[in-house]
């Protein structure tokens, strides 16, 4: 049996540590909430989300974008190594409809890295719009 040559695990070797480096270089995502703080009841308004990934790729990306209002899972986006956002900063709009006071959340999960810190809006109903 052929022995493998110095130059080929060098190689090999090199090529091994470059793609474990790649996802250190790369960090959580980070997710703001931007929508009126108040709102008519029961009318729709929009709120953005603001999403910043460094280093989004197929090993290493956004796996799920949530929203949660007063802790519930409204609207949830899914992402995988084939389809997923291929900026490092995006946004999304999203529409709601209150009729209390709430408290609007999101997160960001990457793939390798794990949760974003919860963005949180606290929207109450009001005389806007």
């Amino acid at each position: 049996m052929k022995r493998p040559s110095l130059l080929g695990m060098g190689v090999l070797s090199l090529v091994l540590l470059a793609l474990s480096v790649l996802p250190s270089r790369a960090d959580v995502p980070t997710v703001s909430i931007q929508g009126p703080i108040e709102f008519k009841a029961n009318q729709p308004f929009s709120i953005t989300l603001g999403i910043r990934h460094h280093g989004n790729n197929f090993i290493h990306h956004i796996s799920k974008l949530a929203i949660y209002v007063d802790g519930k899972e409204e609207k949830v986006w899914e992402y995988s190594w084939r389809k997923h956002p291929k900026e490092e900063n995006w946004s999304i709009s999203y529409e709601l409809a209150l009729d209390q006071r709430a408290s609007v959340s999101a997160i960001a999960i990457c793939n390798l890295h794990g949760p974003s810190k919860e963005a949180i809006l606290v929207v109450v109903p009001g005389s806007s719009r």
